[in-house]
């Protein structure tokens, strides 16, 4: 008979810790799992120790080489037989009554299809050290869309070794995106949503997430990690090209309502650049810079590919070309960035010349 839920483990050189993971897993009140463990290839003791539990609800896989995280799970997400998934990192560990507390909540919701519990922040001696600044896990109780507008607006409130999720879900989503090595979680949850479902954070900490000091975990901080996270955060925003219409954008944004559009049939790529560029350029955001990056980008892409686009950013977003010139020198791959390296005035007064026409050009339908 198969189990109610499987849970994810993958592991690399971990030998300090992967054991308390391990014990915090098998020690749950709720016992009708499996823990599905892979090792990655380490190169230390990691293995060995997870060889000598006996437990037969451990199902244990090593690699001969390194594939990485995200491989590793999407792998065993696909062997796992239980109706639901959870995650554990190596270096975490869980509070006894965590999967029972979040199966009760998912059995009598079928509208949600994750499940989540706030977190201690721990360091290497499993002393918390939770504070304002340190925790970055909230006690959000939103609906599908209001949770969508935190995220895109704000840092990842979700803890990953927290969830809990339905694993149809999955199959409908295509798995994780291996993509991404430091925010593959807020594009899944993000994904979730999307998908139609709602998410529910129990407001008690029955995770415990571990930040180690030297940053060598995917919760720990260096500058190579930081570059990442604002690419990968740019990307992730990609997932808000989904919405089409303007009935579904303002569930989401519904602070667009008191801005006024001419046409409400327009992709919906149109209202999220409006709405970026009246809310968001001219005020502070955490995700500022990730938001503003995305935009741009984003037209640079339409723009390449549409006739139509220019026309449609003067006409319904009233973005004309000196609006549009400003923000999109700040490009780095931006046409206006390269064609203004030249620092003289009379080359700059060149440049914007044969820009207003080429723009004009193409508002009139004109081909070089």
């Amino acid at each position: 008979m198969a189990p109610k839920i499987s849970i994810i483990l993958s592991s690399y050189n971990h030998e300090k810790f992967v054991a308390q993971s391990i014990e915090s897993v098998i020690s749950q009140s709720f016992t009708d799992f499996e823990l599905l463990v892979i090792d990655d290839n380490s190169f230390d003791n990691t293995a060995k120790i997870i060889k000598d539990f006996s437990d037969p609800r451990i199902k244990f896989f090593q690699n001969s080489q390194n594939f990485g995280m995200v491989i590793n799970t999407n792998n065993l997400i696909k062997k796992a037989r239980g109706e639901y998934i959870a995650f554990i990192n190596s270096d975490d560990f869980w509070e006894k009554d965590k999967l029972k507390k979040q199966i009760d909540f998912l059995e009598n919701n079928h509208d949600f299809g994750a499940c989540f519990s706030l977190a201690n922040i721990v360091n290497e001696k499993n002393q918390i050290i939770n504070s304002n600044k340190s925790n970055p896990f909230k006690n959000l109780q939103l609906n599908r869309s209001e949770f969508l507008n935190y995220l895109f607006f704000n840092n990842n409130p979700l803890c990953y070794p927290s969830a809990l999720i339905r694993k149809k879900i999955f199959i409908n989503i295509h798995y994780l995106n291996p993509a991404y090595l430091i925010l593959l979680d807020v594009d899944l949850w993000i994904k979730i949503l999307f998908s139609g479902h709602e998410i529910k954070i129990l407001p008690e900490n029955l995770t415990n997430f571990r930040i180690l000091s030297d940053g060598k975990n995917l919760s720990g901080k260096n500058s190579k990690k930081t570059i990442s996270y604002h690419l990968e955060n740019t990307k992730i925003l990609n997932n808000f090209l989904s919405i089409k219409d303007y009935q579904k954008f303002i569930t989401i944004f519904p602070e667009y309502e008191k801005i006024a559009i001419k046409n409400k049939s327009l992709e919906g790529y149109f209202y999220l650049i409006d709405f970026c560029f009246k809310k968001i350029f001219d005020t502070h955001h955490k995700n500022f810079r990730n938001i503003k990056n995305f935009i741009i980008e984003l037209i640079h892409d339409k723009s390449a590919f549409d006739k139509d686009f220019y026309e449609n950013l003067y006409i319904e977003l009233n973005l004309d070309y000196k609006r549009y010139s400003s923000i999109i020198s700040q490009y780095p791959n931006g046409l206006s960035s390269l064609l203004l390296k030249n620092k003289s005035r009379q080359n700059k007064i060149i440049t914007m010349i044969f820009l207003f026409i080429l723009l004009f050009s193409i508002f009139l339908g004109v081909i070089f």
